[in-house]
């Protein structure tokens, strides 16, 4: 952990994020969840310009010895991600969709999977397979997360195989069965509802039968709005 708050200071001065101070005051040394929490929520508005990136790289240099975990839906310009090279050493992507239908229709995107694809093979470049501590801990590595949507497991198998077998066992993929359906849904019928059992593990056993061993599964009720981070400005 870093230890020395002027790296500290330094470091999130970069950011120009208001109320920053509250955490620098009080800390000796982040743990990493606090690092996680701070780095995410003021990292994703800014630090894919270089004076962030520069800012990253300083804090590095001097004490920064958490893996850094980029969090990011994929829908990401290549040369964007290339100033992180070096910076990010675990990459968290989703990888959404395959249907440029479904893309379009949910996420106003229909190039949301050549977009997608590209940027995970950039992150895949940069940081390899998958690294982990004697703790058990990934050191570095990239983890493509999808999560299945209701009534779209075709879809769900068709991101699957094609991760598998463009990447094999040089990706750790997270199969979620955590969509919650929130708020009215105005022209969205078919997301008003939470997948069933039966589809998750449609999509799960599809998974075990072509071969995929390096995956993290979610059992239990995981579609709750509990499990729906907070979106609002305040930390």
């Amino acid at each position: 952990p870093i230890k020395n708050t002027a790296v500290i200071q330094k470091f999130y001065d970069c950011f120009h994020a208001n109320n920053i101070t509250q955490y620098i005051d009080k800390i000796a040394f982040f743990s990493f969840e606090e690092y996680c929490r701070i780095a995410h929520h003021y990292g994703e508005f800014s630090w894919k310009d270089k004076e962030q990136a520069s800012a990253l790289k300083y804090a590095k240099k001097n004490g920064l010895d958490l893996p850094v975990v980029y969090n990011t839906g994929s829908y990401e310009r290549v040369d964007t991600l290339r100033m992180l090279e070096g910076l990010v050493d675990i990459y968290l992507p989703d990888c959404k969709y395959k249907s440029s239908e479904l893309s379009e229709r949910y996420s106003n995107a229909p190039d949301y999977f050549e977009v997608a694809d590209a940027a995970i093979e950039e992150m895949i470049r940069q940081v390899g397979g998958a690294s982990f501590g004697e703790n058990g801990m990934m050191k570095k590595g990239v983890i493509v997360r999808h999560m299945v949507l209701p009534g779209c497991t075709r879809d769900s198998k068709a991101v699957l195989k094609y991760l598998h077998d463009k990447y094999g066992d040089n990706i750790y993929l997270s199969i979620m069965n955590q969509y919650t359906p929130v708020g009215e849904l105005q022209g969205y019928p078919e997301l008003k509802r939470k997948i069933t059992q039966r589809e998750y593990d449609k999509v799960v056993d599809y998974a075990i039968d072509i071969g995929i061993e390096n995956a993290f599964i979610q059992e239990g009720d995981t579609a709750k709005e509990s499990f729906i981070p907070d979106f609002s400005d305040e930390l």
